[in-house]
């Protein structure tokens, strides 16, 4: 119950006083983000030690624990302390996406 509605407020950002633009921005720009880690998980257990990856995991758990049963903090100080580790994780799953984009552009084409 209300356990899950801070989480939602706290991983998703969107606000129901911010704007409908505002807060477009803000699931469009944090659905890209966990979309690549979704997308990279591979690549993601293959770049990172495993020792790494249990701490920035365990980080974002005992986070989302704290906020669960406490507060979810309404400038967001909680998931701002998060979002370096979740950008980390995003950019090492989109490189596999990026490297392949590269590749294809960089072909020559044939007029």
């Amino acid at each position: 119950g209300l356990a899950l509605t801070r989480l939602k407020y706290c991983f998703l950002s969107a606000r129901p006083y911010y704007s409908s633009l505002h807060n477009a921005y803000l699931l469009i720009s944090l659905f890209l983000i966990y979309a690549c880690i979704l997308i990279g998980v591979r690549s993601i257990k293959r770049i990172f030690p495993v020792s790494l990856l249990a701490f920035i995991f365990s980080v974002i758990f005992f986070f989302a624990l704290a906020i669960a049963f406490q507060c979810d903090d309404y400038h967001n100080r909680f998931f701002l302390t998060l979002m370096p580790l979740l950008t980390v994780l995003a950019v090492a799953g989109a490189t596999p996406l990026l490297n392949k984009a590269v590749t294809f552009f960089s072909k020559p084409r044939i007029s």
